[in-house]
């Protein structure tokens, strides 16, 4: 059995779906590929991301809305302002990180970046980072009773579906009133095929 980089996380070869993920006799990971392929902003790339470092590589069931929010911004700093990568015109990510923090510092500091994130991310409630990608990211897993509601109900009626269709949909994870939970078969699913996955991820 192979592990990744850090030794610790066992990586299974399993055959790969039209989906271009690894297989699996207990989830379909379809979903997920579909999540991608309509995105207008970075959001969903830099939500993924951060709950595959914090949540898969470190163990974690649940990650709350501030650490998600400090999190996709940590993700944004490195490519948006070493490499001058542009997010797109909807993207108010860089944006943020820039009103927020001194850029020179956080160049000769970068030990200093999760701390000055921080301080600017809504401690209570909902940064708006993450007011919308939550749910929006679980939408192909609801694709059939979101069809065809009107904009400003399709958030609403996401999170209550993460909830009370959590055990037979399968999402990757429910929104919870502080937080995101992951589903126990997308943690055993994501650690198993980490690397994969995160090449998968890093090529979309």
């Amino acid at each position: 059995m192979a592990c990744n980089r850090t030794g610790s996380i066992p990586l299974v070869m399993t055959s790969p779906g039209s989906s271009g993920l690894p297989g699996s006799d207990h989830l379909d990971p379809a979903p997920l590929a579909q999540t991608f392929r309509a995105v207008s902003t970075s959001y969903k790339h830099l939500l993924f991301r951060v709950l595959l470092r914090d949540g898969i590589k470190r163990g974690r069931q649940q990650i709350d809305f501030a650490n998600l929010a400090v999190g996709m911004m940590e993700e944004a700093w490195w490519p948006g302002f070493h490499h001058r990568l542009h997010f797109g015109v909807q993207d108010d990510v860089v944006a943020r990180i820039s009103a927020a923090v001194d850029q020179e510092v956080l160049r000769r500091n970068p030990e200093k970046v999760r701390r000055a994130f921080a301080s600017v991310v809504a401690s209570s409630g909902r940064d708006s980072l993450v007011r919308y990608v939550p749910q929006r990211f679980l939408r192909p897993w609801f694709a059939l009773e979101t069809r065809g509601l009107p904009d400003q109900q399709v958030d609403r009626t996401i999170e209550d579906l993460s909830r009370s269709r959590f055990s037979a949909v399968q999402p990757v994870y429910r929104v919870l009133d502080t937080g995101i939970e992951f589903h126990p078969t997308w943690i055993d699913y994501l650690e198993r095929n980490l690397v994969i996955v995160q090449g998968w991820s890093d090529a979309l």
